[in-house]
């Protein structure tokens, strides 16, 4: 789990105000955590237009900016506290699901199993172990797979493309390996594929 800081916003609106830290798991915003509501003037504004919304607007709490700066390092804490106790973290089917995103996201690049554990921030130990556990295939596998499920996919929406071009808008560099892990994996050619 990873949070590079803990960020709060102080949203106002209508003379009342909020503050709002997201919570952000492996880079993901997994949920927010708000404190409020609360008036920031003393005087009701002008959208409060019966004497009943004047009276419940006037029994909110008024913070001063001090308090408000003290609310917002009250809520920091709090949220750095959470993280740092591992009280929300992502299910394991999650990190998979994560995983597959980032593979997907990234096919055309150079993908690396230190890439992907930096992505899901976790060690390349816990990502190798975390496969092995969940019975899946190994990293270089799945990114094949995906690469495979890729050029699938172009080869039969770009019948204009040439080889190369599929082979590195799928990640395989070169038309060469492209058919040669194509071949392996589906049993006939690129070429092959395109015309059925």
């Amino acid at each position: 789990m990873r949070q590079k800081k803990a960020d709060t916003l102080l949203c106002l609106h209508a003379g009342l105000g909020e503050i709002v830290a997201p919570v952000i798991v492996m880079d993901d915003d997994v949920g927010f955590i708000v404190l409020g509501q609360f008036r920031v003037t003393p005087h009701s504004p002008a959208i409060a237009a019966s004497p009943e919304e004047k009276r419940l607007y006037a029994q909110l709490p008024l913070f001063t900016p001090a308090q408000l700066r003290n609310l917002e390092h009250m809520l920091q804490v709090m949220l750095e506290w959470i993280l740092a106790k591992k009280l929300v973290d992502y299910p394991q089917d999650m990190r998979i699901v994560k995983l597959h995103r980032y593979i997907e996201r990234h096919l055309a690049e150079k993908i690396t199993l230190s890439s992907a554990a930096h992505a899901l921030c976790c060690s390349v130990s816990t990502l190798t172990h975390f496969l092995r556990e969940k019975g899946d295939r190994c990293f270089s596998s799945i990114v094949a797979s995906k690469r495979i499920e890729r050029a699938k996919m172009l080869l039969k929406e770009h019948p204009e493309w040439t080889l190369d071009i599929v082979a590195d808008k799928s990640g395989f560099g070169s038309s060469f390996y492209l058919s040669r892990m194509f071949k392996k994996a589906v049993g006939i050619t690129p070429k092959d594929f395109r015309r059925k």
